[in-house]
């Protein structure tokens, strides 16, 4: 009986959204330089009406830079049981050949899902392995105790996840790294995204009217907690954070590399921002179970100077890039 899995990270540094924490995923574990890569990544936000607040990447596989290689196939769920086709064998060879595959399925056939056999959902799936002994594939994702976390996903399960998913169509992504890559820091793309993200404007051309971006969009955030009523939407918070974690990381590889001269930048921004948004994040889950409004007042009030600080901040590292 064969056993492959592929190396696979939950260990990073954006967890809020499965559409960042999976390619993190697979990158921090493939790429000796990930860092210098990751610098180059994540530096916008945006707010949308529909899906609220999320740090923003239009190429977060480097699919342009040539790191990451995809095949799709699109296809409806039902056709995988009417046509024979062996999806369980399929994805087994795909990751035999390094190829790790992301999708939708439907958490109501997921026993460590908090929607098994409740209602359905369709979210965000990752599969890094195969154990043929088990019956099982290798997954990690958000579980039932609300933890991010290595699971084992019965094929049998898995199969009827998708299967009966409940859209007309249906995306299997199969990605292989490019080991060769070697990433490197594109220092005036790099600027012009930071000076994006302080003017509050959409990396490349177009912006739909639904959305705001940067600065403004994190401005949002201090009025969103004041018009919460009993709960508030944990991913926020946690993505304030993050999006605060990965800025810090990037203004100290500059930093290491020599990009910026200020020895103090980086103390700055952690004990000013990232700390500080460690605590909003704090703030979040604390308001959900006590419901305290002060909370919210005090988030408020707190977003908006960390909001001021970090512009400041930033204003400094592109007048030195």
């Amino acid at each position: 009986m064969k056993i492959c899995v592929l190396p696979f990270d939950i260990d990073v540094e954006m967890r809020a959204y499965h559409n960042k924490s999976f390619p993190l995923g697979i990158i921090k574990s493939n790429l000796s330089d990930y860092r210098v890569w990751l610098c180059n990544k994540l530096v916008n936000c945006v707010y949308r009406n529909s899906d609220a607040f999320d740090s923003l990447e239009e190429d977060i596989w480097s699919f342009r830079d040539g790191l990451t290689f995809s095949q799709n196939i699109y296809i409806a769920p039902k056709t995988i049981s009417y046509s024979g086709f062996d999806l369980i064998e399929f994805n087994k060879t795909m990751l035999d050949n390094e190829c790790y595959i992301t999708g939708a399925y439907n958490e109501f056939y997921i026993p460590e899902k908090k929607h098994y056999q409740n209602n359905d959902f369709n979210h965000d799936y990752i599969i890094f392995g195969y154990d043929d002994e088990r019956k099982v594939f290798k997954s990690a994702a958000y579980i039932k105790d609300k933890t991010y976390s290595f699971f084992d996903l019965s094929y049998e399960n898995y199969y009827l996840s998708v299967v009966n998913n409940k859209v007309d169509k249906i995306s299997l992504n199969y990605y292989r790294i490019n080991k060769g890559y070697v990433p490197q820091i594109n220092i005036q793309a790099l600027k012009a995204k930071l000076e994006n993200y302080l003017l509050s404007r959409k990396d490349g051309n177009g912006s739909p009217s639904n959305e705001i971006y940067g600065m403004n969009a994190w401005n949002l955030m201090a009025e969103y907690v004041l018009c919460a009523n009993e709960k508030l939407d944990l991913r926020f918070g946690r993505i304030y954070m993050e999006h605060r974690s990965i800025m810090m990381n990037r203004i100290q590889i500059l930093k290491d590399l020599s990009y910026i001269a200020d020895e103090g930048i980086v103390d700055e921004y952690r004990d000013n921002v990232y700390e500080k948004a460690q605590g909003i994040h704090n703030m979040f889950i604390k308001f959900n179970i006590t419901k305290d409004k002060e909370y919210l007042f005090m988030m408020s009030k707190t977003i908006l100077e960390i909001n001021h600080i970090e512009r400041k901040i930033i204003e400094k590292l592109v007048n030195q890039l």
